[in-house]
């Protein structure tokens, strides 16, 4: 009953960051904020040091990522006229993306350092999973959201009976 409500008050909650689409990633931020206090169930002292270390650790990843989704448009570019660019300008963005792949690695190696202190052992693996998992579940209950507002994605493939003979 306890995961239905939580659920329920999340659907909710994605429905309306979908009705002010100007403050989608404060809400979503609001919402993993959330869902992270009540699946570690952070008592109040120990929310206070643990939004203080992942806090800055979401704001440097958040920018990883930004300077990462740039360097994947270059090099998507890049590919489109691939004639026209030389193999090692490619092989630098290549190079320079794997950097930030690494740089993203160390930023949540150095922030389940820090938060060792801070949390239990369980509530320690309980922040890793839900790390792993918060995106996935979030474009997944977006998706039922989607459909649930405009049906299913059509069909990609003919019926049997649409088939040329």
């Amino acid at each position: 009953m306890k995961y239905l409500m939580t659920f329920f008050l999340t659907t909710i909650s994605l429905q309306t960051l979908f009705s002010q689409e100007d403050n989608f990633r404060e809400k979503v931020a609001e919402v993993k904020r959330k869902k992270l206090i009540q699946t570690l169930e952070l008592s109040k002292e120990k929310q206070a040091d643990f939004f203080k270390v992942y806090d800055d650790y979401r704001d440097r990843r958040r920018e990883l990522q930004k300077e990462r989704r740039e360097l994947m448009n270059k090099l998507s570019h890049m590919a489109a006229i691939s004639d026209e660019i030389s193999v090692d300008k490619i092989t630098s963005v290549i190079s320079e993306v794997n950097a930030l792949d690494k740089s993203i690695i160390a930023e949540r190696e150095k922030v389940i350092a820090s938060v060792k202190p801070i949390l239990t052992s369980g509530q320690l693996a309980k922040f890793v999973l839900f790390e792993q998992n918060f995106a996935y579940k979030l474009r997944e209950m977006i998706f039922d959201i989607k459909m649930d507002k405009h049906g299913p994605p059509p069909r990609f493939f003919m019926n049997d009976e649409d088939w040329p003979d």
